[in-house]
């Protein structure tokens, strides 16, 4: 199974190039962070999960790769998922949006944040529920 770099699948050769950026990155941070390690790791992870996303895509066969045939098991096709989406551009869906930026912030801030982020969620997915079920 080898190829020639020409043949690569697009998303193999950019989460390969990501792999090496992040790999050359962390060989630089190691060199001048005199002794932090938390930033060398989480580099050296990002490198690792993009490395292996390039592995996974450069695997898999063609057929398997097509965004928009149906799986082998005969299920449906992204065009027929498609028209069930939620809908994507609505109030309730930025109502979610925000109420995950507050929550992620609360994280660091405290529980009294949290919270009503909380309930913004919480309106956001019964909101767009409300609008899918239209």
């Amino acid at each position: 199974m080898r190829r020639a770099l020409g043949a690569w699948p697009v998303g193999t050769k950019v989460f390969a190039a990501l792999a090496a950026y992040f790999v050359l990155l962390n060989v630089v941070y190691t060199a001048t962070a005199y002794g932090e390690w938390a930033g060398t790791v989480l580099l050296g992870l990002a490198g690792l999960l993009a490395a292996f996303i390039a592995l996974e895509l450069f695997r898999r066969p063609e057929d398997e790769r097509a965004g928009d045939a149906s799986p082998a098991g005969g299920g449906p096709t992204l065009a027929a998922v498609a028209e069930h989406e939620p809908p994507t551009s609505s109030l309730p869906s930025f109502v979610l949006a925000a109420g995950m930026v507050v929550t992620s912030a609360g994280l660091p801030l405290g529980v009294w944040i949290i919270l009503p982020g909380l309930v913004l969620v919480v309106s956001g997915v019964l909101g767009m529920i409300a609008e899918s079920a239209r």
